[in-house]
């Protein structure tokens, strides 16, 4: 599959970069946006908020909305996988974990769309970086924090799975190169009625990686997964 439009070069540390890839159209942005959005909006601003590896994310707020939102626009560094699975780990971890990640409103993943990229629409969570707040934070809520963010890492760790792959919704088993190693996908209950609004389970499917998707690796035949065990993970990254 192709990464459209994407191509990859060495900086000047030898490390592979990507270039080739022009900032999406914010009018057609905004009109994604009010489509999704429930309700009527006169006037409604689209602002820069954020800018990634692999993704440059766009803020919406309106008077009109209740909250302000997010749109997260991506390259296709690993084509229809990395959103599908992307959006089903986001949905995944909200409904089984405590930990605060943003709810989905609409997804596609697919380039060939009328923005031209991949994008999710998502909520905008409030917050700042510890960095700015740490010196004027009470005693007991710095004594506090690593409790919690050790509740957010062990609630992590309990998330057992009998495969090593990425999570993707059901609906999509059949492209995502699902296989059978005997038992089930741990602690997930079937036709749950997900936060994204897809009656759906899950399934471990192929591995959105970096080293399976970097330079010209997504265009090699070669294992993907999900693998059974790390000696299987580890023998198809040193094949690429």
């Amino acid at each position: 599959m192709a990464q459209k439009g994407l191509c990859w070069k060495e900086d000047e540390m030898g490390e592979l970069v990507h270039t080739g890839i022009s900032s999406p159209d914010i009018s057609v942005i905004r009109s994604l946006a009010m489509k999704h959005l429930s309700g009527s909006y006169d006037t409604m601003d689209v602002a820069f908020f954020a800018e990634g590896s692999f993704n440059k994310l766009y803020c919406f707020s309106s008077p009109h909305l209740p909250q302000d939102y997010l749109i997260r626009v991506a390259l296709p560094v690993d084509p229809f996988f990395n959103r599908e699975s992307e959006v089903a780990t986001l949905a995944y971890i909200r409904k089984y974990t405590s930990i605060p990640v943003p709810k989905v409103l609409a997804f596609c993943s697919s380039s060939e769309s009328e923005l031209g990229f991949e994008w999710i629409l998502m909520e905008k969570i409030g917050g700042v970086p510890l960095s700015d707040i740490w010196d004027e934070m009470p005693v007991e809520a710095k004594e506090s924090l690593p409790t919690e963010i050790c509740g957010y890492l062990k609630s992590h760790q309990d998330l057992q799975f009998i495969k090593i792959g990425s999570l993707y919704f059901s609906l999509v088993r059949e492209r995502v190169g699902t296989r059978d190693f005997g038992g089930t996908l741990q602690a997930i209950p079937t036709n749950t009625t997900l936060d994204c609004g897809i009656n759906t389970d899950f399934v471990i499917g192929r591995a959105v990686s970096l080293w399976f998707f970097r330079d010209k690796h997504l265009s090699l035949s070669a294992d993907r997964g999900p693998f059974p065990s790390s000696y299987q993970f580890m023998m198809a990254k040193t094949q690429m």
